[in-house]
């Protein structure tokens, strides 16, 4: 029986630190949104082994200083040309373990002084609370608030078995009812492609999470495609044939069974991110991470798939998309080899 907590440790323990001086990393500026991602010594789960498919890097704690001088000097933030940022940590943000009340205050103040509207936070669920929620209220009461949680899965087996993830259904609902009360919006991360399952059951198994997470009060569902992260027990796994990177196209077929029980109001709702549009955090000379796999016939028209769906204002519009994409005629032998990943005529007909 594996030991997920010992292999993911010592899957971590080669991966590069973060330069001292690299106070933030910036993400995206596409369509005006930017996720900005603050240096931190790591996520306290992932020091335990936690969320085998996941890594977003360590570092050191940033001084007041450090966060002082980035938030005073960085363009981003006088930007209007950018309607919403994501603000972020190698794994909490707002886990005092990663970023002190006194860096994540001088955040929120020059948060307050940016004409960006619209900010969201990306938090464990467990370090959700009152007082941290009151605080982002008090800084920034004319703003569009988002807390964003990874919640992966709705199976507790497919949690606590096969990703490792240290999570409790209990308290992602008390900090859902949290966020909530206090007017702001609860954004749910649903991963697709969990190991040890079958390609229908991955499929399945985002249908319920995401049904699940809209019926709970969420916002906004973001799909999330694993990709598969050097330094994790997965990309171990990967090596050793236990694990495949899943493909594009079963992130077409995961659409196309969301639109077929989802309101055309929630499909709006979900979104869609690391589909391959992000390199990886490491330099040339460490192992990059393994996005979905596609064959260069439909990789075009794949991506251009992704920017048409995210930036489709409905879910009419989003269904009427992903009709178009899983019958679209093309020569391409990666479609065909996930048509034949799936067992039976009745699967590939759900899913196809």
């Amino acid at each position: 029986m594996f030991n997920l907590d010992i292999i993911n440790v010592e899957a971590h323990m080669d991966r590069p630190h973060a330069l001292p001086d690299s106070v933030a990393t910036v993400w995206g500026r596409e369509s005006g949104f930017v996720q900005l991602c603050f240096q931190s010594r790591g996520c306290r789960f992932s020091d335990m082994g936690s969320c085998i498919m996941c890594d977003y890097g360590c570092g050191s704690e940033l001084t007041a200083e450090q966060v002082s001088n980035f938030c005073r000097e960085s363009e981003l933030f006088n930007s209007r040309e950018i309607s919403e940022i994501l603000i972020g940590t190698y794994g909490s943000v707002l886990d005092e373990y990663e970023i002190s009340s006194e860096c994540f205050r001088i955040i929120l103040q020059r948060l307050r002084e940016s004409p960006i509207q619209m900010v969201g936070f990306e938090t464990h669920c467990d370090t959700v609370t009152e007082e941290k929620l009151r605080e982002i209220k008090e800084y920034l009461p004319d703003k569009k608030i988002y807390i964003e949680l990874g919640f992966e899965s709705l199976s507790d087996k497919v949690r606590e078995k096969y990703l490792n993830k240290k999570l409790k259904i209990a308290n992602l609902k008390q900090a859902m009812m949290h966020i909530n009360q206090m007017g702001f919006m609860t954004i749910l991360n649903v991963l697709l492609g969990s190991p040890f399952l079958t390609p229908s059951e991955q499929i399945a198994d985002v249908v319920s999470s995401v049904q699940w997470a809209f019926q709970q009060g969420a916002a906004h569902v973001v799909l999330f495609p694993v990709n598969v992260k050097p330094y994790t027990a997965l990309y171990r796994f990967m090596n050793e044939g236990l694990y495949r990177p899943i493909s594009h196209w079963r992130v077409i077929a995961a659409l196309h069974a969301l639109s077929q029980v989802l309101e055309e109001e929630e499909m709006a709702c979900l979104g869609l991110s690391w589909y391959g549009e992000r390199t990886d955090i490491y330099s040339e000379e460490f192992p990059r991470m393994v996005p979905p796999r596609c064959c260069p016939d439909c990789r075009e028209e794949l991506f251009s798939f992704y920017q048409q769906y995210l930036q489709a204002e409905s879910g009419r519009r989003r269904n009427q998309l992903i009709d178009n994409m899983r019958t679209k005629a093309m020569k391409c032998h990666c479609r065909e080899e996930e048509w034949s990943e799936f067992a039976g005529y009745t699967e590939r007909r759900m899913y196809f």
